[in-house]
């Protein structure tokens, strides 16, 4: 029987009802065909009719309910022995041949589940990396096409999801909180995403390298902002980082995580965290809190400066002298002589002279020494030396070293530097209460009517916006101010910031009235008199700007 070509397996949806099916693909004995229903695999509970044939018949004794797939599967092996002169029928020879042919089938059909390159590549590709290496990682394929493995393992891509969420919330959650901010909480997650990446420090570039950028908006991959800022889930994201930040012979300047909060000499070291799990970067660029400015890059030289230090600005002396006159006659001269470095003197006479004192009835003439440091040294508004204005940053990573469709570099380097974005959004903003007349939470003070208080601002002198409120019956309360009358009285409270202040007034006449009439409070109810001592306090909120 010739040998046609086709599929070598049928699946069917078995609904529970039906027990026959067709096997369309010919079937040389029985042995060669494997049913499986669901994937299990079913070896009894049917008969099969019409072997050898081009189809047959397999009928179920009790209707399957399932995935239900035929399969030929030929045990690869050669049962017939060809004698020397001995018979060579052609039952016999078609039987061999077609089971051949039937196998090759089987072969090509299994060959088609595999990957296999394009036949414009005959050359085909080397072979996958060894157990050992490709054990519990991803494949990938590198810049020449060739199968390689990824750092992360399959556990580390697991974690990803839950981190990026992490990341996203944490990063939508500081967005909503501000009115403003320098980029979309959808950025934000977006940018969550780079805790996927697996990095080394290849590529040309070494870890802790500090680099130039020409403006904000440059981003190498690789290259964070050297702003101070914190990175999250550090060991996860970049272990290689960590593990040279915590080795005994670190390559970059680190101290500890409270030093560098508490000395800003030391803002320019690494430093890590492992309780948090945070790496603080560098803030070269003078952007945390209580910064001391923008740093310049120069050498340790030989004085024994540390490296990781930030030595705050000098200037060189500038130094003068000046020469007087052993005595001054009257219109001559005056007591000045002469002037060196800094100091020149220019010697005075006539209508604009300095009485000196009166010499003989008459005035001598006075010099005016002056100190000019531009005679010696360029001036000006600040110190500082020759230098180009840029960005400070710091190289975090090299190469990926999990390639794929996603570019995990740039998602990984635009993580950190959205790490800086929300810190600083996160410092340029805040809440806080303040209480009246010496109050404090736990022992909130009354207030009098027609009085004014200052408390200091609790954001130093950034602009605020207040809301004042009275305790009243057990409950923070908020009022608008009022003024009405016929003697023009006025009641509630104003407060507001007033450069490093918040100043408090309150009405001349009462706190909280007992009429909605011309003010409007919080309570249930209105009080049943006029409230004229009651504790304030007032809700501060700082402005970005």
């Amino acid at each position: 029987m010739s040998v046609q070509p086709g599929v070598t397996y049928k699946r069917y949806a078995a609904n529970g009802v039906t027990t026959v099916f067709t096997i369309p693909f010919l079937l040389l004995d029985a042995s060669d065909l494997q049913i499986t229903l669901d994937g299990v695999l079913v070896t009894s509970g049917f008969t099969l009719t019409n072997i050898g044939n081009p189809t047959s018949t397999c009928t179920f004794t009790a209707p399957p309910t399932g995935d239900l797939l035929f399969q030929q599967m030929i045990p690869f092996q050669r049962l017939n022995d060809y004698q020397i002169n001995g018979d060579l029928l052609s039952e016999t020879v078609n039987r061999d041949l077609d089971r051949l042919w039937l196998a090759i089938k089987q072969i090509n059909r299994d060959s088609g589940r595999a990957f296999t390159v394009s036949p414009l590549e005959p050359e085909g590709i080397p072979p996958l990396p060894v157990k050992g290496l490709r054990a519990s990682k991803v494949l990938a394929f590198d810049a020449f096409g060739d199968p390689v493995t990824s750092n992360l393992t399959l556990a580390q891509i697991e974690e990803q999801p839950a981190l990026a969420v992490e990341s996203a919330q944490a990063a939508a959650a500081s967005a909503i909180a501000a009115s403003s901010s320098e980029s979309s909480a959808s950025s934000s997650a977006a940018a969550a995403a780079a805790s996927a990446a697996s990095v080394d420090g290849r590529a040309g570039r070494f870890f802790g390298e500090v680099v130039m950028l020409p403006n904000r908006n440059s981003s190498p991959n690789g290259v964070i902002k050297a702003d101070g800022q914190l990175i999250s889930n550090a060991l996860a994201q970049y272990p290689a980082a960590v593990a040279d930040l915590q080795s005994g012979t670190p390559s970059v300047p680190v101290t500890t995580p409270a030093l560098w909060l508490s000395d800003p000499t030391k803002r320019l070291c690494w430093a890590y965290d492992s309780v948090a799990n945070q790496i603080r970067v560098p803030d070269w660029n003078g952007k945390s809190a209580g910064s001391l400015g923008p740093a310049f890059f120069r050498g340790d030289g030989s004085l024994g400066f540390a490296t990781g230090t930030l030595r705050q600005d000098q200037i060189q002396n500038i130094s003068g002298t000046l020469l007087g006159r052993g005595y001054v006659t009257v219109g001559g001269n005056g007591a000045l002589l002469s002037g060196s470095g800094a100091f020149s003197v220019e010697s005075k006479g006539g209508p604009s002279a300095v009485s000196l004192g009166t010499l003989g009835g008459s005035n001598a003439n006075a010099d005016l020494a002056t100190f000019n440091a531009s005679l010696v040294a360029r001036t000006g508004t600040e110190t500082f030396p020759t230098h180009g204005v840029g960005v400070w940053g710091v190289v975090l990573f090299g190469s990926v070293s999990n390639p794929g469709l996603a570019d995990a570099a740039v998602l990984a380097t635009s993580y950190a530097n959205q790490q800086a974005q929300l810190n600083a959004l996160d410092a340029a903003t805040g809440f806080a209460y303040v209480y009246f007349n010496g109050g404090s939470e736990g022992s909130p003070v009354n207030v009098a009517i027609n009085s004014r208080y200052e408390v200091a601002n609790p954001f130093g002198d950034h602009p605020v916006i207040c809301v004042p409120q009275f305790l009243y019956n057990g409950e923070w309360e908020t009022c608008t101010p009022a003024e009405f009358g016929t003697t023009t009285a006025s009641y509630g409270v104003l407060a507001a910031g007033r450069r490093d202040k918040i100043v408090a007034r309150t009405g001349s006449a009462g706190l909280l009235i007992n009429t909605p009439i011309g003010q409007l409070i919080t309570t249930p109810t209105y009080p049943a008199s006029t409230q004229t001592a009651l504790p304030c306090r007032a809700q501060v909120w700082r402005l970005k700007g």
